[in-house]
């Protein structure tokens, strides 16, 4: 299993969904994820606190349900520190979040392209 993807939660989001709908969900989050990040890279610039943290909180719920776990978790990290304003400890944490989504675009996609349910490819990845 890659310590990026959850399995689970793909299982999860299958057995609400159905395998076709979790799949579409799991590539529009693909394809929304560069732009999530970079609302939060413009709330810091901004000093925008609320839309920083609203936009976080966002990343987070929709991370999770994908099995995005590190995403999930660094975007929740993000959150509470904006809450406290949007200096240093926000920035450091997004610096991690960038990479780890960038991670996460390359093995989501490795494993939409592999044939059959979501979560039985997540078993395929190497990692």
């Amino acid at each position: 299993m890659s310590a990026i993807l959850d399995p689970v939660a793909l299982r999860a989001l299958e057995s609400d969904l159905g395998p076709d709908a979790a799949r579409d969900f799991a590539g529009r989050y693909l394809a929304e994820l560069p732009a999530r990040v970079d609302r939060l890279h413009r709330a810091v610039r901004d000093g925008d606190i609320e839309d920083g943290y609203a936009a976080a909180l966002s990343l987070s719920s929709t991370s999770g349900m994908v099995g995005a776990v590190v995403v999930a978790r660094l975007a929740r990290g993000f959150a509470a520190a904006a809450r406290h304003g949007l200096g240093w400890p926000a920035a450091r944490t997004l610096g991690d979040l960038s990479a780890a989504a960038r991670v996460t675009r390359t093995e989501l996609t490795a494993t939409l392209s592999i044939p059959g349910p979501p979560s039985r490819a997540v078993y395929r990845l190497p990692g």
